[in-house]
């Protein structure tokens, strides 16, 4: 009994230490902005441009603004690092926020600064004690001198670094502030040094990064065009941000890509499902859409419906009986890889200031007196919806718009299914925090907003958006691309200007992978026949693409998974990845090594891709990653367009589950070469054979039906003289 004791007592101490040993990797960035300059989270240029750079780096932003008291120790014990983007040099109590901030490097946080320090005075005007200014400076290995101009004619460029500061846009012409800093420490570099023509040694480094993070003065953080407001990054954001905040070797979750593949999910807003078809001037636009792209493509599909225009379509002189319409709603919700959703009671246009699209009283009234000025100035695409005022409290609206649109939803949908709990938001999709609050604390997922575009005439990275909106006490998760009211200028036309919704798939693909592909459209997309053949070109696309095909639902379950998922580090090379729910992909950027498929654990495989390793994790609880510079013998899944689960190896066979839709690819590593495997299911039987390198493609029969939990069985086909 003694000895059993002791055992045990000292495989618990192992343990603890084991878990001593490990350190956690903060994945936090404390985010400070000042009200005073940008009044609202999602208008900061943080927000805007730097945030989708930082999440891409696996990085979370938590924003703070500076004119609150300034989080104290315990609260930055969860913070890799800080980031500023003031937007003046003023702020209510500098010399309290420099000292604060000496204080954070001195604990060992990493701190970004870009654009001004913003404490060079108070916001009434009285200088910042220069002393405390240039230890600040100090600790980023600069000495400030000051020597300030905004002359262009006076600053020329010492030396350069293109990769690194003419990212988007060159400098030629554009050196158009200047202050002198000069390194003092060896850990310093210089990507942009200035000088001014006018004075003896002025050199002065702009863009520097060193040990404590990077900073970047005044108008080389990106650029602005003041006549279209659009943007261009001067620096490199991916490769500053890496280094500054010390990312180049750390695990990311990623949100692009599951089991090798890149993401598609597809969604439509329930606008115009009863409108009148100028197709053939017969049928509503929710029935083009159901016979000429859902039946047509097996594409997982979330679709919503505005439940107030069920209300409403006895009203319309083309629509003889409200059947044909709920009819039409429980046919698209039978297809089997069609999802339910919602988009609103009376679709709201602002659901701050409840201006609405639909008028039903008594809930929703014709707006009169400001309201109606300020409709009168509100372009809006639907043909089926006037506009109106929502004539109650927010408790009301979200009563009537979330709730009761689910409760009328939910009646339409076949017998035996599940209730929709998904919503996606409606007119300027910026819902107040009480709103977000309520989906949060009852479970409803929520997605739209963020309008991420970047093709030809966007050709920036500043137009695309972060994974999520986060308020107070709620978070909203934004699409992956914008829709085709955007590109058809509010639905003026020209109306196939939808396709170039192709150009952003490219552009967040190559040169790297920075966002899922989203087809996200409305269903007055069937009114036209533009748009109906812009849709079939997007569709063709997609299915050209191998993509891993999937709900709506299931890629928010990603995202927020994606801000769930923890990281411990074990040595240099093994990573413990826990809590990271549907978030099934981890990436490593710059990375030839290997997983080690022996020391890992709920590893189904790998792949490189664009000079990075995109790990496949098993649906676990915890995950171990231990990376190796020797290639693995074992079999492993290199890639899949479907869900994996179950993924076992015995001896020479391979078996798994799988879910998915349409057409369905997968890849296996390290088979035997140049054999032929024969591949059993449920419902088929065939070969595949492997190449020189072992690796076997198997291409699964096209079925529309939802192939879910079928299991797969591999191994070499009878007779094969090569396994």
């Amino acid at each position: 009994m003694i000895r059993r004791i002791n055992l045990v007592f000292m495989l618990l101490l192992l343990t603890s230490v084991i878990h001593a040993e490990t350190v956690p990797v903060s994945r936090h960035i404390l985010a400070l902005y000042d009200s005073t300059e940008e009044k609202k989270i999602e208008r900061t240029l943080l927000h805007g441009n730097a945030e989708v750079i930082l999440n891409h780096l696996g990085l979370i932003l938590d924003y703070h603004d500076i004119n609150t008291p300034l989080p104290d120790d315990g609260t930055m014990t969860k913070y890799r690092g800080i980031i500023t983007w003031f937007q003046d040099t003023a702020m209510h109590e500098p010399e309290t926020f420099i000292k604060w901030l000496i204080k954070q490097i001195d604990d060992g946080k990493r701190v970004a600064i870009l654009g001004s320090i913003g404490a060079m005075e108070s916001s009434d005007g009285v200088s910042t004690d220069e002393s405390l200014i240039q230890e600040l400076y100090i600790k980023f290995g600069l000495e400030y001198l000051g020597n300030e101009t905004l002359n262009p004619l006076v600053i020329d460029i010492v030396s350069k670094n293109s990769e690194w500061v003419e990212f988007e846009r060159p400098l030629d012409f554009e050196t158009t502030y200047y202050k002198q800093l000069k390194p003092i420490r060896d850990d310093v570099t210089t990507y942009l040094e200035l000088k001014r023509t006018d004075l003896a040694d002025s050199s002065s480094s702009a863009v520097i990064t060193c040990d404590t993070g990077s900073m970047v003065i005044q108008s080389y953080v990106i650029y602005f065009n003041p006549e279209d407001y659009t943007m261009a990054w001067r620096i490199n954001p991916f490769l500053l941000f890496s280094k500054a905040f010390d990312m180049e070797s750390m695990p990311k979750p990623d949100t692009t890509t599951l089991f090798g593949s890149r993401i598609l999910f597809t969604h439509i807003d329930g606008d115009a499902f009863i409108s009148l078809s100028q197709v053939d001037g017969k049928r509503l636009c929710g029935e083009v859409i159901i016979e000429e792209i859902m039946k047509k493509y097996p594409i997982p599909t979330s679709a919503s419906i505005v439940a107030g225009e069920i209300v409403i379509a006895e009203q319309k002189p083309w629509i003889d009986d409200v059947s044909r319409v709920t009819n039409a709603i429980r046919e698209m919700y039978k297809i089997p890889y069609i999802e339910p959703a919602a988009h609103g009671y009376t679709h709201p246009l602002h659901w701050s200031k409840n201006i609405t699209a639909l008028v039903i009283p008594p809930y929703s009234v014709p707006a009169t007196g400001k309201y109606a000025e300020m409709i009168e100035d509100t372009e809006y695409e639907s043909l089926s919806m006037d506009m109106g005022i929502i004539n109650g409290s927010m408790k009301e609206i979200i009563d009537m718009e979330i709730v009761k649109s689910f409760e009328m939803i939910n009646q339409w949908l076949p017998e035996g299914s599940e209730p929709t709990h998904l919503f996606f938001w409606t007119g300027n999709c910026s819902p107040t925090n009480e709103v977000l609050e309520f989906c949060m604390e009852n479970g409803i997922r929520n997605i739209n907003g963020g309008d991420p575009i970047f093709d030809a005439e966007h050709n920036s990275y500043t137009f695309l958006c972060p994974i999520r909106r986060q308020t107070k006490k709620g978070l909203q998760i934004y699409t992956a691309a914008c829709n085709e009211n955007i590109y058809t200028n509010l639905w003026q036309g020209p109306y196939f200007g939808f396709r170039k919704v192709i150009n952003t798939f490219e552009r967040t693909e190559h040169p790297l992978r920075i966002k899922p592909a989203n087809i996200y459209y409305h269903f007055y997309s069937g009114e036209k026949i533009a748009s109906l053949s812009a849709l079939n070109e997007i569709y063709q696309y997609a299915i050209s693409q191998e993509y891993f095909s999937t709900f709506a639902s299931h890629y928010i379950d990603t995202a927020h998974s994606w801000f769930n998922t923890k990281i411990d580090q074990e040595n240099a090379n093994t990573f413990i990845i826990s809590e990271y729910g549907a978030c099934q992909t981890i990436r490593f950027d710059n990375e030839t090594r290997y997983p080690d498929l022996e020391k890992s654990s709920s590893v189904l495989g790998f792949m490189h891709y664009q000079n990075s390793l995109y790990v496949h994790l098993a649906t676990a609880d915890t995950a171990t990653i231990s990376l190796t510079g020797n290639k693995p013998k074992k079999t492993y899944l290199k890639k899949s367009t479907a869900g994996i689960q179950d993924f076992a190896i015995a001896n020479d066979t391979v078996s798994f589950s799988l879910t998915g839709f349409g057409q369905i690819i997968v890849e296996l590593a390290n088979l035997h070469t140049d054999t032929s495997y024969s591949v059993s299911t449920p419902d088929y039987l065939f070969t595949f054979a492997t190449d020189t390198e072992g690796l076997g493609r198997i291409i699964f029969p096209v079925n529309p039906i939802v192939k879910k939990n079928i299991a797969v069985t591999i191994k070499p086909a009878p007779g094969d003289s090569n396994k």
